[in-house]
């Protein structure tokens, strides 16, 4: 019983060590595409950076224009109010 413990885990320890190993090509092989995956991921990373910059710029202009805009409607509305009781006078003066 012994013996076929000991051979089991003899077997099982030898078959371990000889799956895990990797040539030496594989090796360089898995090494190079490492470094090209974490190549790309920096440059994703930078891309990344760079679009969320625009995107804070692009919100920062809209906010901006849209500030324009809500004054400029302010103002206009505020000359509109103050025309429509001239024009009322200019009209009944000129009819009437």
């Amino acid at each position: 019983m012994r013996k076929t413990i000991l051979y089991l885990s003899g077997f099982m320890i030898i078959s371990s060590l000889s799956v895990s190993c990797v040539s030496k090509k594989k090796f360089e092989e898995l090494a190079r595409a490492k470094r090209e995956v974490d190549r790309n991921l920096l440059d994703l990373k930078r891309d990344k950076k760079q679009l969320e910059d625009q995107l804070q710029l692009a919100k920062d202009d809209f906010n901006t224009i849209r500030y324009k805009l809500t004054e400029n409607n302010a103002v206009k509305d505020k000359t509109i109010d103050h025309c429509i009781p001239n024009y009322a006078l200019w009209k009944a003066n000129k009819w009437g």
